[in-house]
């Protein structure tokens, strides 16, 4: 009997290589949004360190204090920003990846099928074969422990 094979392999394998595609932009997607989350983080601390009050400032001092808090308060907004465009590409990633591990499983699946009913059928083959065997191993018996009538 011819050995198992699976027609549509190829398919298969093209939906291996979109997985791991896509898991490599899930991971790059990831690494972006910790990265703006460190950004944020950082923007944040400044802006705390800025807001204490540790001393009492000259005129010129506090303007420049007030004009840093500014600055960095409209920072952590925009850092906050680029964080949520970045939480939403990780999740737009990762629900294609799902999709793609989706998809490759159905495909396993549909593999795994063919193949057990192929072994299936060699099973039920071989089977035949040896019960077509035994039926002419019994005859031959059957025939040489006959008298002969002549």
């Amino acid at each position: 009997m011819r050995k198992f094979d699976f027609r549509l392999e190829p398919v298969l394998k093209h939906r291996e290589i979109l997985e791991e595609q896509a898991a490599a932009q899930k991971a790059s997607a990831q690494n972006e949004y910790r990265h703006h989350q460190d950004i944020l983080n950082e923007a944040r601390n400044k802006l705390a360190g800025a807001t204490r009050d540790d001393q009492a400032l000259n005129p010129f001092d506090m303007f420049n204090k007030l004009a840093y808090c500014d600055y960095m308060t409209s920072e952590v907004k925009r850092r906050e920003t680029a964080l949520n465009v970045s939480r939403h590409k990780l999740e737009k990633c990762r629900k294609n990846l799902v999709k793609t591990m989706q998809d490759r499983s159905v495909m396993e699946k549909l593999r795994e099928k063919k193949l057990n009913i192929y072994n299936q059928t060699v099973v039920t083959a071989e089977q035949k074969e040896t019960d077509e065997m035994a039926v002419l191993m019994y005859n031959v018996a059957v025939n040489s422990s006959e008298p002969s009538l002549d």
